[in-house]
């Protein structure tokens, strides 16, 4: 099965790590911070349960059908039950890259735990969930490929605002654009 392409949606202030990485790859940013390299981890950095769009989006679909089959509502926790360093992450895509990046270390930030991993035991069980893409090089592989094309789509925050198609600039960490002004909305007084 092929990994689904989805509309990537960018919300103004939000930071999707894996995304940045593989902008600074294709030459959008001129660099990526690393936040904290002294973690009591394998390598000092933070550990995360990196997932493949494609696999989420399959657990989504399997939460959905449970739910149309008039199952009560439920959390369950999505992930692979093991996790990948910033920094095995950052060298798999180097390596995809066939170049180095420019890392930046920094401070690490304000509630970032050093491992963050998802036990997906009743996810599996429950809903019969299987995941495909669990390989961090592929995962990182089909994140570059789908940014390759990308068009960012600005989602409002507010209800019944219009979505905003915005060209992505060359290197958007130095982009004077600002953010579309989603302040006024007939229900903002609310």
């Amino acid at each position: 099965m092929k990994p689904f392409r989805i509309v990537y949606l960018y919300y103004w202030g939000i930071f999707y790590w894996v995304i940045v990485a593989c902008e600074t790859a294709l030459g959008r940013r001129e660099q990526i911070t690393v936040f904290g390299v002294d973690y009591p981890t394998r390598d000092g950095t933070c550990i995360r349960d990196f997932i493949h769009v494609s696999d989420l989006a399959t657990a989504h679909v399997r939460a959905l059908e449970y739910l149309e089959s008039n199952n009560e509502s439920l959390t369950l926790n999505c992930g692979y039950g093991t996790g990948y360093s910033v920094r095995e992450v950052l060298t798999a895509l180097q390596q995809l890259m066939g170049k180095p990046l420019n890392i930046r270390t920094g401070q690490r930030r304000p509630g970032d735990a050093a491992e963050l991993v998802a036990d997906s035991t009743r996810l599996r069980t429950l809903l019969k969930w299987v995941p495909q893409y669990n390989d961090l090089p592929q995962i990182i592989s089909d994140a570059v490929e789908w940014e390759k094309d990308a068009k960012v789509k600005v989602q409002s925050p507010l209800p019944g605002q219009p979505d905003i198609q915005v060209q992505l600039p060359v290197d958007r960490s130095a982009s004077t654009e600002t953010p579309p002004d989603f302040s006024y909305h007939p229900l903002s007084g609310l």
